[in-house]
């Protein structure tokens, strides 16, 4: 047969654009399947099938499965992330080392973890500072009325 089967959306950018099949195109069509199990909808939302060019591969936005999905770790969305980058090179070099990153969070992944929570909402923090400063003018409030 000449060419590649698959669906757009599953497979490597350098299937699509060069018609190569290697190693680490699978593991791109792996970690899609992944993260479309964690999240229900596709990486890239879901704009691969419209790519044709390397520029409009560039041009698409990675959404963290942890956005659309909580209950994901930000250690496993850094390796899925990894194996979905465009560069064949710079993905896992193969299945093992994806599944070693599953099973063993790699901890520059889980140093983004609270970045990733102040992220998603960061006026967090300054709600926390302003209750405690309510709660500090009120108890000073009610001691300065009540000698």
């Amino acid at each position: 047969r000449d060419g590649i089967l698959g669906t757009a959306s599953y497979a490597a950018p350098e299937s699509v654009l060069e018609g190569q099949s290697l190693q680490q195109s699978d593991l791109f069509s792996i970690a899609v399947i992944l993260f479309e199990m964690l999240t229900s909808k596709l990486p890239f939302a879901g704009k691969l099938e419209d790519c044709r060019t390397k520029s409009a591969y560039l041009k698409t936005r990675y959404t963290p499965s942890y956005e659309l999905n909580p209950l994901v770790p930000v250690w496993l969305d850094g390796a899925i992330k990894k194996a979905l980058r465009f560069d064949p090179s710079t993905r896992h070099g193969d299945v093992s080392e994806l599944l070693y990153e599953i099973e063993h969070p790699n901890p520059k992944y889980k140093k983004t973890y609270n970045s990733a929570l102040l992220n998603s909402n960061p006026s967090r923090p300054w709600q926390l500072l302003s209750g405690v400063l309510l709660a500090a003018l009120c108890i000073s409030i009610y001691f300065n009325l009540n000698p």
